[in-house]
């Protein structure tokens, strides 16, 4: 397979004095030829072949033509054994020539900055897995297609969860992963595909398009685990029933979670003190990254003493503690195993059976408890920064402040408990 780019005069000149510049691909006696633009004899270097800085569109053109012929010596064109494909190859948006990996890398690594930390958890595993199916460690976006994906559907079908169970003992039968699991690696490679795809304005190839038919998956209704204000109240009333000092640690922020409208342990945890203000605390929720609208909940008095308690003057954060990746990710599972131990200690009722409680419980509490009140569900949500997109929500106006702060205290208050 070979590549030559020159200026055809031998076809004629236009009314404006231009002949066209060709890329000539030839193989095994085929020929093909494209116009890939055009130029005065004059504005040509007719030794190189290559477009003079005088020429009009020299600082494109220079480039595509160097480009076209470095792309020519490259062994994936060599190995190429149609001309048609051999042209398309040549003349490819080199943004296609993007490595989908390295993007991946650094959408990561935003999603980390950003404090998305699951999300970028999620996004690792399904590349990691994504890698280890291909065999290697780079991946140009043009080569995501439907057969590569289907593929790797079929891979995931057959690897065994349990590989490392079963090489140190042969007895173990094989256990494979579920359609949910399947569906979750493919969902975050669809995310991070498109999300490329549209900040490198390139062509969507539809990989995606019909890979989940086959893989059924039931929806099911998230479970619900929550304490009533009985649980509450044995919280507020710890003092003195545990030894160490970081489980109280634990029960101020299970407890300033429930009191700042059950919000999630990664926007406590990154809490800014410019966040607050004017005794409310402003919150923009993580999870929802650049989508996320900013609202607004009461600092009510106990909330305000377990803020007051942790804060110092040395950060910027209300919780001084490390805020990279790792240490959030370690804090929170110290957390979940934490709080678990305290539910048992104090005897603790989990509704509506004994589960696991972890952090995300305290949002499920919240709402619970708002709910048996017979809190309006609009009023809720809004207290929990809990957005909707349905038309009914769109067109209503949100409650004022001083209807949402009665209703909140409605909810966390443990008076007449």
């Amino acid at each position: 397979m070979r590549a030559t780019v020159k200026l055809f005069k031998s076809d004629g000149v236009s009314k404006g004095g231009n002949y066209p510049i060709k890329l000539t691909v030839t193989h095994k006696g085929k020929s093909k030829r494209k116009t890939i633009s055009n130029s005065t004899a004059e504005h040509w270097n007719e030794a190189d072949q290559l477009p003079l800085p005088a020429h009009v569109d020299f600082d494109d053109l220079y480039p595509t033509i160097k480009n076209i012929r470095n792309r020519a010596q490259k062994r994936a064109f060599k190995s190429l054994m149609n001309v048609d494909e051999a042209i398309q190859y040549l003349l490819k948006n080199e943004k296609s020539d993007l490595d989908f990996f390295v993007f991946a890398k650094e959408r990561i690594e935003y999603m980390n900055c950003i404090g998305r930390v699951g999300n970028a958890g999620a996004y690792t595993a399904a590349v990691n897995d994504f890698k280890t199916f291909l065999g290697r460690e780079t991946l140009y976006f043009d080569e995501i297609n439907s057969s590569l994906i289907e593929r790797y559907k079929e891979w995931k079908k057959r690897q065994p969860i349990n590989s490392v169970a079963m090489s140190k003992n042969k007895d173990i039968l094989p256990k494979y992963p579920k359609n949910a699991t399947i569906v979750n690696y493919i969902s975050e490679l669809r995310a991070l595909y498109n999300k490329c795809r549209k900040m490198n304005n390139l062509k969507d190839n539809e990989p995606f398009k019909g890979v989940f038919q086959d893989v059924f998956v039931r929806k099911r209704r998230a479970r619900n685990v929550y304490i009533d204000k009985n649980g509450i109240k044995k919280l507020e009333n710890a003092e003195g029933k545990f030894r160490k000092k970081g489980t109280y640690k634990t029960i101020d922020l299970a407890l300033l979670q429930f009191y700042l409208g059950g919000q999630d342990m990664t926007d406590i945890y990154f809490l800014k003190k410019k966040d607050i203000d004017k005794g409310r605390v402003f919150f923009k929720r993580n999870k929802l990254g650049e989508k996320g609208e900013l609202f607004d909940v009461k600092i009510f008095d106990k909330a305000q003493k377990i803020i007051e308690k942790y804060s110092t003057e040395k950060s910027d954060y209300i919780f001084p503690w490390k805020k990279d990746r790792t240490a959030y990710k370690t804090f929170l599972r110290t957390y979940n195993r934490s709080l678990n131990h305290v539910i048992e200690k104090l005897e603790i009722e989990v509704h509506p059976k004994q589960n696991s409680f972890t952090s995300k419980c305290i949002r499920h509490t919240f709402a619970t408890i708002g709910k048996f009140l017979h809190v309006d569900p609009d009023m809720i949500r809004e207290i929990m920064g809990h957005e909707r997109n349905e038309i009914d929500t769109i067109y209503k106006d949100k409650y004022p402040r001083e209807i949402r702060d009665h209703a909140h205290w409605k909810i966390i208050s443990t008076e007449d408990v």
